[in-house]
């Protein structure tokens, strides 16, 4: 991508260039390449300690956003970290302390170009003052002191199917449920098939393969930062310790090892890991039972 075109989307976004958001750019590019050098391959996902320029720039240039699941806000991090994911492995974008202190000050859209000399640097200069960018393992937390103590108790699922379903990630909206989607299930299962009926209730067990890996334990409700943060076990986020989602279907017609059912919440490709009957008299309760 073009320094100009890099540039033109991350005003868009921020709404005015300023040295915090030149500065972002500038880490961003130096993250794709180092990604690039690497040889990785596939989406990239931004985990950052406080929403700041550096998230817009990041927002632009690698379609991460709190809505399509690959932007997570973890304050553990704090200011001058940032993590770019790309499968297992990690790249850590580290502020030095002229870095710090740029994007500390983001101007009012009315003096934001007033400092022109400064972003020309940023977007053309030696950038090792501002910051530093590196291969890493995935930061310590909780996601490493778990694997640590439950290793030889590790679970390991296989799919049993995929999910067929117009919901493609980073374009359907939060809570969508589609009207119709298939589950294909694989040839070796199909005698679990016995005794399924039309226009019966299936509860559908799938992994969110697109989350974002080392999410917080505590987020805002449905990525609103004006609501309290609560912790993963309260909210229906799918950025969670195992990324296992549930949802209840109608199921609509059987066709060899294909079912298709409406109300499928997941996007298309998520791997299905389980399929139960919904029992009403098991899995229902009146709105009493919860207080």
């Amino acid at each position: 991508m073009a320094a100009e075109r890099m540039v033109d989307q991350a005003v868009m976004l921020h709404g005015h260039l300023c040295p915090a958001l030149a500065l972002g750019v500038r880490l961003c590019s130096a993250v794709v390449e180092t990604i690039g050098a690497l040889g990785y391959r596939g989406s990239l996902r931004v985990i950052a300690g406080v929403a700041s320029p550096l998230v817009d720039a990041a927002q632009a240039m690698l379609g991460a956003t709190l809505g399509n699941g690959r932007l997570a806000l973890a304050p553990a991090l704090g200011a001058s970290t940032m993590l770019f994911t790309c499968g297992e492995t990690a790249v850590e974008a580290q502020l030095c302390a002229e870095g710090c202190q740029l994007v500390r000050v983001c101007p009012d859209l009315g003096s934001a170009t007033a400092d022109g000399t400064t972003v020309e640097r940023i977007l053309q200069g030696d950038p090792t003052c501002l910051f530093t960018v590196r291969a890493a393992c995935h930061r310590e937390g909780p996601w490493e002191r778990l694997d640590a103590c439950s290793g030889r108790n590790a679970v390991v699922m296989r799919p049993i199917g995929y999910a067929r379903s117009p919901l493609r990630a980073g374009e359907a909206p939060p809570r969508a449920r589609a009207d119709r989607a298939v589950l294909e299930l694989c040839s070796e299962l199909a005698d679990a098939l016995v005794g399924l009926e039309r226009g019966s209730r299936l509860q559908v067990f799938f992994q969110f393969h697109g989350a974002t890996p080392l999410a917080p334990l505590q987020q805002h409700p449905q990525g609103d930062r004006a609501r309290a943060p609560r912790g993963v076990w309260a909210l229906r986020s799918p950025h969670r310790p195992n990324g296992i989602g549930l949802t209840t279907v109608r199921l609509l017609r059987i066709e060899g090892l294909r079912l298709h059912v409406a109300g499928l919440d997941a996007w298309d490709g998520s791997p299905v890991l389980d399929i139960k009957p919904y029992v009403a008299g098991l899995d229902s309760f009146e709105p009493a039972a919860d207080a």
